[in-house]
């Protein structure tokens, strides 16, 4: 190496020395900055999503207050006898009001333990009016329903049930009873809006605490309000966030996908690895292969996995009440969404750099000549003389006058 250089003119080797030292410089400012910003990144990446999954907690814990304070409220109007669960002749108001301020609130209402007689206020599926339903032995338990003018009074009847309705039997009843205390009922497809639901109920007792009157009961329909709020959260350009039970089912999630899936007559939740999102089915197949079930993960995790040869950033948090609910929040944003400003800064740095290599080139080229010019002209008069040819003017640099 050292030979070839020595052999190299002396306006090639300046031109050498000062653009490689030029190339050296902007290669390395150029991939330490590259280095600093997938670092910077990487930061910023897990802030963003430790951010998203809290404000979801917290979303979630609001959304999910609600029905237990309503189950409280009407457990003691039930046992104070302001609710006519029995016989069904007032306390429509009651649910009425507490269903136009809340709503999340898909049903409010309240089974008997005499005979099963129920009384509650629903939100319509097909139009989203306020309707009383009610049954009990006097239409047969064949629940009537009957619209509600703005004061929350009956008006006129609707239609009636064709199928005998007995809310000792029901899911949310059994829940509240079996535990004793409030409590929720797994997630259900609800027979008027065939969307998933889920009920928190509570037992009501009379005044001694010892005879069981009967449950109270109010039910969230899942996927409306709060998959707008997943959608109106910004999760870089094209991450993900949705929740979904221990069993893997979809609760909600923030794109359009439907989440309810028809077998013949019947309908069930979409399991996240049958989700259509690759994001979505993405991460619920590294969670299914990393810790085995959905059950299995305990606490928060951070973890990465790859997609189509991507690396993306994923986020799992528990989320869990006191009354049973037991769900995990997912966030999965891809690290191009954070790395595509970082990679278009890089390509302008490039092509600036480029640019002024490109200057400092031919500043360089210039500078050799320059600089060589004389010390050619010397060798080459030196030569001149040495092979006899005495004849030989050699005109030295300018001298600067220095003035005193």
């Amino acid at each position: 190496m050292l030979k070839f250089l020595k052999n190299l003119p002396l306006r090639r080797l300046l031109l050498i020395t000062f653009v490689g030292q030029l190339i050296g410089v902007v290669g390395l400012v150029g991939y330490l900055s590259l280095i600093n910003g997938q670092s910077t990144v990487e930061t910023l990446a897990v802030q963003v999503r430790q951010e998203l999954t809290a404000r979801i907690e917290q979303e979630l814990r609001s959304y999910f207050e609600t029905p237990h304070e309503i189950n409280r409220l009407n457990a003691a109007a039930f046992a104070r006898g302001e609710l006519d669960i029995d016989e069904a002749q007032f306390g429509e108001a009651q649910l009425y009001q507490q269903l136009k301020i809340s709503p999340t609130v898909a049903f409010a209402y309240c089974g008997s333990s005499r005979k099963g007689e129920f009384f509650g206020v629903l939100r319509s599926p097909q139009d989203g009016s306020l309707q009383l339903s009610y049954g009990n032995s006097d239409n047969k338990f064949l629940r009537d329903y009957y619209n509600l003018d703005v004061a929350g009074q009956r008006t006129f009847k609707a239609f009636q049930a064709t199928k005998p309705y007995d809310a000792r039997q029901r899911p949310w009843y059994r829940a509240a009873l079996s535990a004793q205390k409030p409590a929720w009922t797994d997630v259900y497809i609800a027979f008027t809006t065939r969307l998933p639901n889920t009920t928190a109920s509570l037992p009501v007792y009379d005044r001694t605490g010892r005879q069981l009157l009967g449950v109270c009961a109010t039910d969230v329909v899942l996927p409306e309000e709060f998959r707008s709020f997943l959608n109106s959260l910004e999760i870089g350009n094209s991450g993900q966030a949705f929740v979904l039970d221990r069993q893997g089912n979809l609760i909600a999630n923030s794109s359009d996908e439907p989440l309810m899936i028809e077998v013949g007559d019947q309908v069930r939740s979409l399991q996240v690895l049958e989700s259509q999102d690759p994001l979505v089915k993405g991460a619920g197949t590294f969670i299914q292969n990393t810790f085995g079930e959905f059950d299995q993960i305990r606490g928060s995790q951070q973890r990465e996995f790859r997609l189509k040869g991507q690396r993306q950033f994923l986020d799992i948090v528990p989320f869990q009440d006191d009354f049973g609910l037991d769900w995990l929040i997912a966030v999965v944003v891809p690290e191009a969404d954070f790395m595509r400003q970082i990679y278009a800064n890089t390509r302008t740095t490039v092509l600036l750099a480029l640019v002024g290599l490109a200057l400092a080139m031919v500043l360089a080229i210039l500078a050799a000549q320059i600089l060589t010019r004389p010390v050619i002209e010397v060798c080459e008069a030196a030569e001149n003389l040495a092979q006899g040819n005495f004849d030989q003017r050699v005109t030295p640099p300018p001298l600067r006058q220095i003035r005193r």
